[in-house]
């Protein structure tokens, strides 16, 4: 896995807090001060893999719980966008951004507070509901994907 710790620092460039995750392309600062940072780490338990993590860390610089991105689609009808085989960097997901009010309002496949995704590998972009930790909507223009409809539950 690639990636590096995060750090606040202060406008003097003084440590305010460090965090040892395997941070990577992007984070998002919640209003309530809470980081939705991408993580990794390799998984060797299953399938291994690469796999890609949302990691939550408070203001104070607590991680508060990491959100394997694997589960969240295994476990949602878009599974099928996950392989099955091994693939080692199998989603690289490049984005990570908070649903505002203002987005959701009058967007049924939308809450705000969810998780606007978006990946390198199977060249998707999906929402993650927080809550449950699930892809609750997916879109593909992979030539390789097996099918951009959610699977048969």
């Amino acid at each position: 896995p690639y990636g590096a710790g995060l750090a606040k620092i202060d406008r003097d460039s003084k440590l305010i807090w460090k965090v040892d995750v395997n941070a990577h392309h992007d984070l998002e600062v919640a209003p309530d001060g809470r980081i939705y940072v991408l993580t990794q780490r390799y998984v060797a338990e299953g399938m291994p893999r690469i796999d890609d993590f949302v990691t939550v860390v408070s203001p104070e610089g607590r991680v508060l719980e990491n959100i394997p991105l694997y589960d969240a689609y295994r476990n949602s009808v878009y599974a099928n966008l996950v392989p099955r085989e091994r693939v080692d960097d199998y989603l690289h997901t490049n984005t990570v951004d908070l649903v505002p009010e203002s987005l959701a309002v009058g967007v049924p496949a939308l809450d705000a507070g969810d998780l606007l995704l978006s990946h390198r590998q199977n060249s998707a972009v999906a929402v993650m509901d927080a809550r449950t930790h699930t892809i609750t909507w997916a879109l593909t223009g992979c030539p390789t994907a097996t099918q951009v409809r959610p699977a048969e539950v």
